[in-house]
């Protein structure tokens, strides 16, 4: 009972620092949208650029008292070889991370591992699928 309240403390924290860089630009130049949501680290980082797997391993690492662990530098391949637990959809809790499969279009383009492209943090939240992600913005 006491590990659980724990874990769902953690969770709780991980969810709330991911928060905290809603707003932080996915590229150098990119830029917020007018009325866009911002969380504290993007204010407090103006120059601070983060990807995906880049948010996930920043939230991780501010957290690793909490965690009891420090995740490594690699991309969401290694975040997935890491922490493989498997869920289906229904059994998503806030704080737990969907990967993205998917294939490049480009011939050219190296293959990901596990054809892992995109990773986020469950919300949940009104619909019950809401996400926390660093995504490029394009059109």
């Amino acid at each position: 009972q006491k590990a659980r309240k724990r874990m769902e403390k953690t969770r709780a924290l991980f969810v709330k620092r991911a928060r905290f860089y809603l707003g932080v630009p996915y590229r150098k130049g990119a830029s917020r949208k007018e009325g866009q949501k911002v969380g504290a680290g993007a204010v407090k980082n103006p120059k601070m650029t983060l990807d995906c797997c880049g948010l996930v391993r920043r939230c991780m690492r501010d957290l690793r008292k909490p965690f009891g662990f420090r995740i490594g530098p690699h991309n969401q391949a290694y975040q997935i070889d890491t922490l493989p637990i498997v869920l289906e959809q229904q059994d998503l809790r806030p704080g737990d991370l969907v990967f993205i499969e998917g294939r490049y279009h480009r011939a050219r383009k190296t293959r990901p591992t596990h054809d892992i492209l995109h990773v986020e943090v469950f919300v949940g939240g009104k619909t019950g699928m809401g996400t926390i992600g660093a995504r490029a913005r394009t059109g």
